[in-house]
Formats: structure tokens, sequence, C-alpha cells
């Protein structure tokens, strides 16, 4: 029997969305609207279109993006085998200019995370993950697996993951402003999926 892969992490990504032109005008006209600025405890690592997480962009406004965002949930949840109802607990704008960055953290108390690539150069900071597996560093032969796996910004990107997953965003070392959607998702109790085989 081949090596079989145990507790494997799912993470989802798609680019580029299917109404991406659509897309990128509703945030477009949307980010009128926002003013950003940096979470003082945090420092200056990144701006965010609402430090207090009080206004919810999902909650307002975007209904084009929520439409294809559930699409891609629907994606995500048949994947893992799970699907109920949910509702978007968070959602904020980000902004990375050059230098900036965002330390590791987790949403852990939220089900789903994700991110939205609206403006990006491509080369302007890669997500990236921690492994959840604590102990993985712990020997020689298992230490590569604790590396950092990243997921490179691109327009138009989706990505969704669990929200107990560490992560963050390498530093933006180029000239180029990138801004991107956040949100977490919370589910409901549901059900197990069952396909046939």
């Amino acid at each position: 029997m081949p090596t079989q892969q145990l507790y494997s992490t799912p993470i989802y990504s798609e680019a580029p969305i299917k109404n991406f032109e659509k897309i990128q005008t509703e945030i477009r006209e949307h980010l009128r609207e926002e003013k950003f600025n940096y979470v003082g405890r945090w420092g200056k690592t990144h701006l965010l279109s609402d430090p207090t997480f009080r206004n919810n962009p999902l909650k307002k406004s975007l209904p084009l993006f929520k439409e294809e965002l559930n699409e891609h949930v629907k994606r995500y949840c048949y994947d893992i085998g799970y699907y109920s109802e949910y509702k978007i607990h968070s959602s904020w704008f980000t902004k990375f200019t050059k230098g900036d960055y965002a330390h590791t953290h987790s949403h852990g108390h939220l089900d789903i995370s994700g991110v939205y690539y609206y403006k990006t150069n491509g080369k302007d900071g890669d997500l990236f993950f921690e492994s959840p597996v604590s102990a993985v560093d712990s020997s020689f032969v298992y230490l590569h697996l604790a590396d950092h796996m990243c997921h490179s910004p691109g327009e138009g990107k989706i990505i969704l993951f669990p929200s107990y997953l560490k992560h963050g965003v390498r530093r933006n070392e180029t000239n180029n402003v990138r801004i991107s959607l956040s949100f977490n998702l919370q589910f409901e109790e549901g059900n197990l999926l069952t396909r046939s085989k």
C-alpha cells in the first residue's frame, strides 16, 4: 500500500474567478467609500479598511462577490465532505504598500477564512501557511515539512482555508500597492456529505 497522507489541511484556490470583470468593477466602486488606517496595537504592518473590524463590507454591499463566494464555498465544502448554512462573520479590505507585511496569526474561533486579490502585481507579498502539526519540527526526517507553504497573489484569485491555520503575508518589497478582500465565515451545525462511489 502506498504512503497514506493523514490529517491533511484543505486549502482551496481558484484563479481567476468566473465573473472577474464585473466583480472588479463592483469592488472598485465600493473602495471609493473606504478609508484605510493602521491598527495601533500592531504597529505599521499593513493598512485596513476598518481597524475596529466593526464595519463589514460583505454585509453592507458587494452582492456580485457574495454570490461568487458562495459558489466557491460550496465547492470547498464538497471537497471536505461537509456543508451547512453559514454567515459572513467579518470582512475587511487590506492595503499593502512597500515594506508592509502581516504577522503570523489565525482566526481559530471561526470556521473558514479566505482572501480575494483585487489589485496585485503577483510579487508584492506571498500568503504563507504554517504547518498545523506542532511536533513536525522535532525530527530531522520531517523538518522540511514544517517549512512555510506559500501562495502567490494574483488578480481575481480566491483562497479558502481553515480558520485555525496560522498564516501571514511576506513583506511587500515592490513599489506596487496591493489591495485584497479578506473574510471569515461561521457555520451552523450541519451534515457530512455522502457521495456515491
